[in-house]
């Protein structure tokens, strides 16, 4: 029976520590995975090359902060190359001699990790700094579970730390509800476990026209405030561009919650009014039962909605005695701990 391989260990004492390095300062950290999700109609792609046009030249980011400049490399299975691609990287101002488009590997479409040796090659021909995946789905071998998934991005996550090259990649938003921004994406969730930022773009709740991209998962710095962007035509590229904007204070969770920001407003307002029938519930009944039409009284004075009572009464468990059960010879609520009053 052959030896097993050596398993190699590092001392930690022999590690030099450095600090994180940034492509785009506390959004996008170099040599990582980041993650950037949405619905489609959102422009997910066009801010991609944004993004990418700023790498390829300046390197100074939407929110006016000096970021990495270099190559980047584009993956890209949904946009055609000479009519959308290069257009919108023109429009947006990119150096198109530092962007790299990857077509194929002996004309079939490139998989990773199965292609990672290609890649690599091409990578270090760009000196990139960034990789750009456009969707995950179409360029990852089947991954059907979290082994799976680890397994197929494990080489890539040592190959981006290795170029220092940041590897973003776009997903669309699962049609599964709920408004948890970091698990909506498609596909696994070990795919945003594996990211160390994910973003999440949507439709500004107050205003149609406008789009927001929020940090959705931050793990090496706080997450950033939101910021808004708009598309704008450029006649000469027959194309749109960003448009960046304000900062915002939508969070990602509000992006997928699917409420204007009115109707978030209503919510929470209900909520707290459902909150304080039911610290009022237990503050009055917590001694002894009380008459019906008395606590309605009260409440309608302390401003409280007969409706908001009749929830509370459901999560505070009040038990309803009747006349005929009653000393007052009326409806009278009691705590369910303590039981019916006695007549």
């Amino acid at each position: 029976m052959p030896p097993a391989p050596a398993v190699t260990s590092v001392r930690l004492s022999s590690v030099r520590p450095r600090p994180v390095e940034w492509l785009w300062p506390g959004w996008l950290p170099l040599g990582k995975f980041c993650d950037l999700s949405g619905d489609p109609g959102l422009s997910k792609s066009t801010l991609l090359l944004d993004l990418a046009a700023r790498v390829s030249s300046h390197g100074v980011m939407p929110d006016g902060t000096q970021g990495s400049a270099g190559g980047v490399c584009i993956m890209s299975a949904e946009d055609g190359l000479e009519d959308t691609i290069q257009p919108r990287l023109r429009a947006a101002g990119a150096d198109l001699a530092k962007v790299g488009f990857f077509e194929a590997y002996n004309q079939a479409p490139l998989v990773v990790p199965d292609h990672l040796e290609r890649i690599e090659v091409r990578l270090r021909d760009y000196d990139a700094r960034l990789l750009i995946i456009d969707p995950l789905v179409a360029f990852l071998a089947q991954a059907r579970s979290d082994q799976d998934v680890r397994k197929c991005l494990h080489p890539v996550k040592l190959l981006a730390e290795r170029l220092r090259c940041t590897v973003l990649w776009l997903r669309h938003l699962s049609k599964r509800g709920g408004p948890k921004a970091i698990y909506r994406g498609s596909g696994h969730v070990s795919i945003i476990g594996a990211a160390r930022s994910g973003l999440v773009v949507g439709v500004d709740p107050n205003d149609p026209e406008l789009r927001v991209v929020a940090h959705a998962k931050s793990n090496l710095a706080p997450k950033q405030r939101s910021l808004t962007y708009r598309l704008e035509q450029v006649e000469e590229f027959g194309c749109c561009r960003i448009v960046w904007g304000e900062r915002s204070e939508c969070s990602a969770d509000d992006l997928c919650d699917g409420l204007s920001r009115k109707d978030r407003q209503e919510r929470d307002e209900a909520q707290s009014k459902l909150d304080a029938a039911v610290e009022f519930l237990r503050a009055t009944l917590k001694d002894r039962p009380h008459v019906v039409e008395e606590l309605r009284r009260e409440a309608t004075i302390l401003g409280l909605s007969w409706h908001a009572m009749r929830r509370a009464v459901k999560i505070v468990r009040v038990t309803t005695s009747y006349p005929h059960q009653t000393a007052s010879h009326k409806h009278e609520w009691t705590l369910a701990e303590q039981g019916p009053s006695s007549v």
